[in-house]
């Protein structure tokens, strides 16, 4: 093969690698992954994967919900989060505070 070729081949592959990277969407939770056609996993709650990154589904339940699913209640008022070794699964209603659920992940 010509030289001029391989290199013109190598160039357009280059310039392909480098529009993808550059044009991918940044996504930065559960419905932009499922907005990207990224499949939602049969899980709960439900999971979405999107490059290297998963992201949960964010939901509303009452305090029972948040135990029976194995979690605790945290009151968010004062800048608390959850533990490193614990997922936040969403908002927890019914309560005069800003509370959100933590399972253990």
């Amino acid at each position: 093969m010509n030289k001029k070729l391989i290199l013109a081949i190598i160039a357009a592959i280059a310039l392909i690698a480098v529009f993808l990277i550059f044009t991918q969407k940044e996504v930065t939770n559960f419905e932009e992954c499922i907005a990207t056609g990224s499949p939602a996993m049969e899980s709960h709650p439900r999971q979405c994967i999107y490059g290297d990154r998963t992201f949960i589904e964010y939901i509303s339940m009452d305090p029972d919900e948040c135990l029976d699913r194995g979690g605790r209640v945290l009151n968010t008022l004062p800048d608390y989060e959850c533990y490193a070794n614990e997922t936040n699964i969403g908002e927890v209603v019914g309560l005069l505070c800003p509370c959100v659920c933590c399972v253990p992940k």
